[in-house]
């Protein structure tokens, strides 16, 4: 082969390179706008990552503070329902003294007792009301006899007649007398008598 074909093989050869080097270079640079394209986009997705972290930390925060506001919340329910569990427990024990010391004994529920107590208070005040009119006649009767026969319409309330201002006279003549009579009267055996009757 003469040396024109020879150069011109090798020049032939060369431009194949050139070319091949060209498309490769070309390759590459599109692989490097990809690259940067790519490392942008993740660059964006890191910045927005960021964001949303910071944003979590903010709810965590809110969160953590509400969790603790509710903690609170619970503590404080705690010890107002312990407060209030030991003022129930005084109020049960003081009607049950109550109940204990005006009703007779009895095996029924604190609260039935409880509703049965009007009624028997309302029977020890009648009894004791009865108890110490009879004591108070029972002793007039003692030192004079001849009140036997006008027991009847002394029962039936003051003499007919009498004006306001008498009635409160008699009545405040009497009054030390009903208040040394009272003081005789004993609650317990009123108890006791409205258990038997």
């Amino acid at each position: 082969m003469s040396r024109a074909a020879e150069h011109n093989s090798a020049l032939a050869a060369t431009q194949d390179e050139t070319e091949q080097m060209r498309a490769e270079a070309t390759r590459l640079e599109g692989l490097r706008v990809a690259a940067v394209r790519q490392s942008s986009a993740l660059s964006m997705c890191l910045d927005s990552a960021s964001i949303e972290s910071v944003l979590l930390c903010s709810k965590v925060g809110d969160l953590r503070r509400e969790v603790e506001r509710l903690r609170c919340e619970r503590d404080a329910a705690d010890e107002s329902a312990r407060e209030l569990r030991a003022e129930l427990q005084a109020l049960r024990d003081a009607v049950g003294v109550a109940c204990a010391w005006l009703t007779p004994p009895s095996l029924l529920p604190l609260s039935e007792r409880l509703g049965a107590l009007p009624g028997h208070v309302d029977r020890v005040v009648r009894q004791a009301a009865f108890f110490g009119s009879g004591m108070a006649l029972a002793q007039a009767v003692s030192h004079f006899d001849e009140l036997r026969p006008v027991l009847g319409p002394i029962a039936e309330g003051f003499a007919g007649g009498l004006g306001d201002e008498e009635v409160e006279r008699v009545e405040a003549e009497v009054h030390p007398h009903a208040m040394t009579i009272s003081s005789r009267i004993e609650p317990a055996s009123l108890l006791l008598r409205a258990e038997t009757e």
